[in-house]
């Protein structure tokens, strides 16, 4: 998430990082950006340490932003940065 910042720094950043059953981590994150920008910056952050067939990286258009705060907010407190 950091990183992401740093590649894109004026755009907002909300984000929640959940451990699910497996016990594996995952982040889900809302922003401000261009959907086209945040996608090429967090793929070439993700390929730097993680081999592509080793993750699932899913980048959509929001249309409903209570319905994601509410979700973000299921997976615990919402850090922005």
């Amino acid at each position: 998430i950091n990183e992401v910042k740093e590649n894109l720094p004026s755009v907002n950043i909300g984000y929640v990082i959940e451990t699910d059953g497996r016990g594996f981590n995952h982040v889900h994150a809302v922003t401000d950006g261009h959907k086209e920008s945040v996608e090429k910056t967090v793929n070439l952050i993700l390929i730097k340490y993680i081999d592509r067939s080793q993750y699932r990286c899913q980048i959509e258009k929001i249309n409903n932003n209570g319905s994601i705060i509410s979700y973000l907010k299921k997976s615990g407190e919402i850090t922005i940065i």
